[in-house]
């Protein structure tokens, strides 16, 4: 399938591509999103949450309203519809529920969805399908949160099997994507659900930001509300980062293989993320589902005053990620430590770095620290420190991950 074009919310603007005779044709009808925003309602108010709408919903609206103007006005387009639809996405292709609706009714489902009437039984059963798809998101939290427990209490039973924090970064990758090869390996052909046609994995090691930054400012106070729009890619502020470990969202990748069927190694370098360029052409914020960043306490740097400031460029950056991804971002701060403070020449690096976590861990980010030392040849294992505050609609997702390691 090729892009059609793209849609700004913000400005309710479409910008097309060039494409085949065919294809454009059926690109007009793409000013459907622009339409279900600009509609008003019986108070005279345009639809100004629509970009925050769950893309289950958007998608079903706008390939219902598509594929009822085709069949019903503009019938020789039937079969380049059907075709472009069949390679898309499962998500695509939920209208097909209600593909027998005439457009009376189709305009009743769009006031139900519009409204949030979850009371109605079609936006129950909706929210059902919705949920139902949503489940392998459900499965790959699960794993990512049992990896982070497996790699937990190992270091909490054996502290310096690890050296380096690179050797806590492999220990990690591999606990969450042990026996999950299904889950994080996807472009294996399942009944053709699949459309990405090459083994690609969803976990990666030092994954590109989409966001700009000044790595000095990254270690003070990070970046309030107000300056926020200075990390924006298409800033010329600051250099890009880099996450420690990412677990991409399988829709993102699924979706570019869609937009550049025709050409693998295109759809690869928007997935690697490696260059700027592309990156700014895209509008998606969902593209990573977890960011995961580490830091490793030991005895040859536990005294190091740097130790603190790395720690809180980690807890900015991830905020800053939670951010630009329109909170869509799962953003995870680890901090291990297998030195206690009596070996940091009685600086008290790692309390401050303690209570900096306790205070300061941005709403929304969460932070654990996990500790676990020998003193005088005893090994002493402190229970980890949890720090999560939901903030941005009382998301609470880590909580989950909390009661895991109880």
């Amino acid at each position: 399938m090729n892009i059609l074009g793209e849609y700004y919310s913000d400005k309710t603007h479409i910008e097309y591509y060039k494409q085949t005779p065919e294809i454009l044709k059926l690109s007009k009808y793409m000013n459907v999103f622009m339409q279900f925003t600009i509609t008003l309602d019986k108070n005279g108010a345009i639809w100004d949450e629509f970009p925050n709408v769950s893309s289950f919903f958007k998608e079903l609206l706008a390939q219902l309203f598509t594929w009822i103007h085709i069949r019903d006005y503009n019938t020789n387009l039937t079969q380049a519809f059907r075709e472009l639809n069949s390679r898309q996405p499962l998500i695509y292709q939920t209208f097909k529920i209600f593909q027998h609706y005439d457009s009376y009714q189709a305009e009743d489902l769009y006031w139900i969805i519009r409204s949030n009437t979850l009371s109605n039984e079609t936006c129950k059963a909706l929210a059902q399908i919705e949920s139902e798809l949503n489940c392998k998101n459900i499965l790959i939290k699960e794993a990512v949160f049992n990896g982070i427990r497996k790699t937990i209490n190992r270091f909490r039973e054996q502290p310096f099997l690890y050296f380096t924090e690179a050797d806590i970064h492999a220990s990690l990758s591999k606990d969450i994507m042990d026996g999950n090869s299904n889950l994080f390996i996807i472009g294996k052909q399942l009944e053709n659900r699949s459309n990405v046609k090459v083994p690609v994995s969803l976990v990666h090691h030092e994954y590109p930001t989409n966001f700009r930054y000044e790595s000095f400012k990254m270690r003070s106070s990070g970046y309030g509300d107000d300056e926020m729009h200075l990390t924006d890619i298409n800033c010329l502020h600051g250099d890009r980062g880099n996450f420690d470990i990412v677990v991409l969202n399988q829709t993102f990748v699924e979706d570019l293989f869609s937009l550049h069927q025709g050409d693998l190694m295109d759809a690869m370098k928007h997935i690697i993320n490696k260059d700027k360029k592309l990156t700014q052409k895209r509008i998606t914020k969902e593209e990573i589902m977890f960011a995961i960043e580490v830091k490793f306490i030991h005895p040859f740097n536990a005294g190091n005053i740097c130790m603190e400031t790395e720690i809180k460029k980690d807890n900015n950056k991830l905020y800053v990620a939670l951010r630009s991804s329109g909170h869509f971002i799962m953003p995870i701060n680890l901090v291990f430590c297998n030195s206690d403070y009596i070996q940091s020449n009685q600086i008290s690096v790692i309390e401050n770095i303690k209570y900096y976590l306790k205070t300061q861990t941005h709403d929304g980010v969460c932070s654990i620290f996990i500790e676990s030392y020998f003193s005088s040849n005893v090994k002493k294992t402190i229970k980890p420190i949890f720090i999560f505050k939901p903030g941005f609609q009382n998301n609470d997702w880590a909580e989950d991950l909390n009661r895991l390691l109880s």
